[in-house]
C-alpha cells in the first residue's frame, strides 16, 4: 500500500496521516526521488487527478 503521493504531487501538506495495527517495514520516498521514479507517468497522474474532481456547478 501507499500514502501521501498527492501530498508530493501537489507540494502541499499531508492529508492523512496512518497507524499500522501490525509489525510494518516502510520505505520512504521524497519528492526527488518521487518525480525521478514517476518520469513521464507524473503528467498522466496529474491529469488524472483534475478530471476526477468534481466540476463547479
Amino acid at each position: 500500500d501507499f500514502f501521501g503521493e498527492l501530498a508530493l504531487l501537489d507540494d502541499k501538506p499531508r492529508a492523512a496521516s496512518v497507524v499500522a495495527k501490525t509489525d510494518v517495514k516502510v520505505a520512504r520516498l521524497g519528492r526527488d526521488g518521487f518525480k525521478r521514479l514517476l518520469g513521464p507517468v507524473e503528467d498522466i497522474m496529474r491529469r488524472a487527478e483534475y478530471s476526477a474532481k468534481p466540476s463547479p456547478s
